[in-house]
């Protein structure tokens, strides 16, 4: 030790405990000002601490991980000027203003309870990178007016966000992540102003208008997963976009996607498409495509030659194995007030041909079949009972009045996904005739 270091007292025993074991030096060792200042990084996740004064004397520290402590205030950070990287996630913070003007430029502060006064007038003139993932209690995004050279941000899981004005002040953004903000409905209209944006992921954040997005023309990379979509218009002008994943929608067309030139992977599995056209000229390497309503195999055959995964799994074959169909029914009469159960079951064939009660249901891909009648004045038609065992249903048909109508039966996997699949014989409709008593 120098005739010049001094000694630095840690009040924290769990911060003195880590310091000690991060400079190699016995417990109840004094530590100085000196020893402190050769440390250049810290791991001390998990640790218990809950008071970083002293830390301050850490002068030369570049990187530190403090998740999951208890700490509210950061004020000792704020001095250490070569302090880059920063991991605070899973602590007691409400606000992040003893930790503003300081020189971070890579900040992760995810599951903490910061509020929108405590994160008022935030100065972090340098950060580039923030993660605010799982803070449930802010509902607006105005501090991240203080980050000017902001380029990655995630605000994942922050359930009460509503306000994302603020994101418009940001121009040099290129990757934001908004993965499930379900509690309170978020206008995304702000995003239109992001045209810098490379990456792009708002897995399972419900988009109540696809075209906020449509300008977004520097994208390469789109996640839209489980976002409430119908259509793919609002993608066919992201030229530049390489990577699109958009399950558990309730996209029925890829025709949009024609025109994107470099489009190399598609995941479009769980929707309601019934035809691979708009993917025929594209260089896919990697196609995802199941739990669909595709019928026509061939379609397949001329777009994967190039592609080093498909999958094409529980899919709608006309003609090949595993053809799922209604067992046929009869057309139906009978009389006005009159009410008649009728049976509809789904069948299943080995060879497109012969059908059979189901011995493997595939319930991912097709579950909860309902049948809807075209003209509800002339009959109407309710459930009874089902059996997931053998996909049958008894639904009561009711005679309203004079008339014809057909009934049609749906698979509803999904809430999102409505496919019309035929009867055994082919036809996709039961003629219902209504006559007078």
């Amino acid at each position: 030790m120098s005739l010049n270091a001094a000694e630095v007292t840690i009040p924290d025993a769990n911060l003195d405990k880590v310091l000690h074991d991060a400079l190699g030096i016995p417990s109840g060792t004094p530590l100085t000002d000196e020893n402190l200042s050769s440390i250049t990084e810290l791991s001390a996740s998990d640790c218990g601490i809950s008071d970083l004064t002293g830390i301050n004397y850490c002068v030369n520290m570049g990187n530190a991980n403090l998740s999951n402590n208890f700490l509210q205030i950061l004020t000792p950070l704020q001095s250490l000027s070569l302090l880059q990287t920063l991991r605070v996630d899973g602590n007691n913070l409400t606000s992040l203003d003893s930790l503003s003007d300081s020189e971070v430029i890579d900040l992760t502060v995810h599951n903490n309870p910061l509020n929108d006064e405590g994160m008022r007038n935030l100065n972090f003139p340098n950060l580039t990178s923030l993660d605010a993932t799982s803070c449930s209690l802010l509902t607006n995004t105005d501090f991240v007016q203080g980050m000017p050279k902001l380029t990655e941000l995630d605000l994942s899981y922050d359930t009460s966000l509503k306000d994302i004005s603020a994101l418009a002040t940001l121009p040099g953004l290129l990757s934001l992540t908004m993965r499930e903000l379900t509690d309170t409905p978020c206008d995304f209209t702000p995003l239109s102003q992001l045209v810098h944006l490379t990456h792009l992921d708002m897995s399972d954040s419900w988009i109540s208008n696809s075209s906020d997005l449509a300008g977004l023309s520097a994208l390469q990379i789109l996640y839209v997963p489980g976002c409430g979509v119908s259509d793919l218009n609002f993608v066919a002008g992201m030229t530049n976009l390489t990577t699109l994943i958009a399950e558990r929608n309730n996209i029925a067309e890829l025709s949009p996607l024609s025109g994107l030139s470099k489009l190399t992977a598609l995941t479009v599995n769980q929707n309601a498409i019934t035809s691979l056209d708009g993917l025929q000229n594209l260089p896919l390497k990697t196609l995802n495509v199941a739990n669909n309503y595709l019928a026509d195999i061939e379609e397949l055959k001329k777009i994967i030659n190039a592609c080093s995964y498909v999958d094409y799994s529980d899919n709608f074959y006309y003609g090949y194995p595993k053809q799922n169909a209604f067992k046929s029914v009869d057309p139906i009469s009978m009389m006005v007030s009159e009410n008649i159960v009728q049976q509809f079951q789904v069948l299943y064939s080995e060879d497109g041909a012969n059908y059979k009660e189901q011995s493997d249901t595939h319930s991912i891909a097709y579950g909860g079949p309902v049948l809807e009648c075209s003209n509800k004045s002339v009959a109407s038609a309710v459930l009874n009972s089902s059996d997931d065992d053998n996909w049958s249903m008894d639904y009561e048909i009711y005679g309203v009045a004079v008339g014809t109508t057909t009934l049609s039966p749906h698979y509803r996997p999904y809430a999102w996904i409505d496919a019309l699949l035929p009867f055994t014989n082919g036809t996709t409709t039961c003629q219902v005739k209504v006559t007078a008593n």
